[in-house]
Parts: structure tokens; sequence; C-alpha cells
């Protein structure tokens, strides 16, 4: 049975679109993914931040830096991490490593 919008928002403070078959949700300070059927996936609320799932991928924040993950919640490019990350379009997505 899929969810809508308006019973995820008696759940969580902040909702995104679903997605590729996933939706980022905020809870306190905690943001992770449901999936249609409105279950949390991927370990529950673990991220400081997160992004839509767009051509397989989303941007997650973790110890304040981007990462991406896949649509199983692995960590999709695992020795990268990135002060901003921007969603998959066309094969290629907008990164920015601040220098040291």
């Amino acid at each position: 049975m899929a969810i809508n919008h308006r019973d995820l928002k008696k759940k969580y403070s902040s909702i995104g679109p679903f997605t590729e078959g996933f939706c980022y949700v905020r809870k306190d300070h905690n943001y992770g993914y449901v999936n249609t059927e409105g279950k949390e996936v991927f370990g529950g609320l673990i991220y400081e931040s997160a992004k839509s799932f767009s051509e397989g991928f989303a941007a997650v924040m973790m110890r304040k830096k981007w990462h991406y993950i896949n649509d199983k919640g692995e960590k999709a490019f695992k020795k990268s991490s990135f002060d901003i990350a921007n969603p998959f379009k066309d094969g290629f997505a907008l990164v920015q490593k601040r220098k040291k």
C-alpha cells in the first residue's frame, strides 16, 4: 500500500518529494529515507541532512561532509566526501571540496 505525504507529516517535521521510490524525511535534527510504504530504510534517521534521489544516488551529510548513497543505502563512492554535493543529472553531479 502506497503512503501519501499527509500520512508522513503526522510523524516527521519535514519531508521531501518521492523520487525513485524514496522520500527523505526529517525528525528533530535527523534525516533519513522512507519507501513508498512509509517504512524507514537504510538504518533509519542517521544523517545530518539528506537530498532527493537522482539517477540512483542521493547526497547525505555525515560528520559535516556530503557523501552519496545508492538505492540500497550503501555509500557509493567510498573514499570521497564533499563540502557541497548536488543531484546527479545526465551522469554527472556538481560537487565541491574546499582546500585545507
